[in-house]
């Protein structure tokens, strides 16, 4: 029998009644502790009940819009970049979003959607990450040629020329690409 099974028997077998020397052992010790908060008890300024307890501090970035206040327009609140979807009073959703959100998709929004899911498929990725996006992307035939309409700060901006490569895929990958997907529509023909 281990050591400690031994030493947990004798502990079970102990009566829960305390000791004499338990009980006055725990007499001295609350003799000691009123002797310690003895002067704390007496203090006066324990006792003083003036008024209401100070409010909990909030954290600062908090703002009570019941007080009419912007979190937006706070000394400190980071600069607009254009992206914020937030509309306001009176600002009206453009064509391309409430077209979007009512279930009737530009041929545009269609394609993008329908690559995302093909990359999806043929990949077996259920959600593909943002570089796998941004190549998706530059595949459709999408390039930045204009300026941005929006303000990143830390990102520079650059344009590239309209007929750029897509520099996602190699050449190699783009020519196995192509033939699978000629042998592919062989197949559907010959069937």
């Amino acid at each position: 029998m281990p050591r400690n099974a031994r030493h947990d028997d004798s502990n079970a077998n102990r009566s829960p009644v305390p000791s004499d020397s338990d009980h006055e052992l725990n007499e001295a010790e609350s003799a000691s502790l009123d002797e310690a908060i003895g002067p704390l008890a007496s203090d006066a300024s324990i006792h003083d009940d003036d008024g209401p307890a100070p409010p909990e501090p909030r954290r600062a970035e908090v703002v009570d819009r019941r007080l009419g206040l912007d979190r937006r327009n706070m000394p400190g609140a980071a600069a607009p970049t254009g992206l914020e979807r937030r509309r306001g009073r009176g600002r009206r959703l453009s064509d391309f979003h409430r077209s979007a959100e009512e279930g009737e998709m530009t041929q545009e929004q269609f394609m993008f959607l329908m690559a995302i899911d093909a990359f999806k498929k043929g990949n077996d990725v259920t959600f593909p990450a943002w570089s796998d996006v941004l190549e998706i992307v530059r595949l459709l035939g999408y390039r930045k040629v204009q300026k941005s309409a929006v303000d990143l700060g830390r990102a520079d901006d650059w344009t590239e020329p309209s007929g750029a490569p897509h520099n996602v895929r190699t050449d190699k990958q783009l020519q196995r690409n192509a033939a699978a997907r000629a042998a592919f529509k062989r197949q559907g023909d010959a069937a």
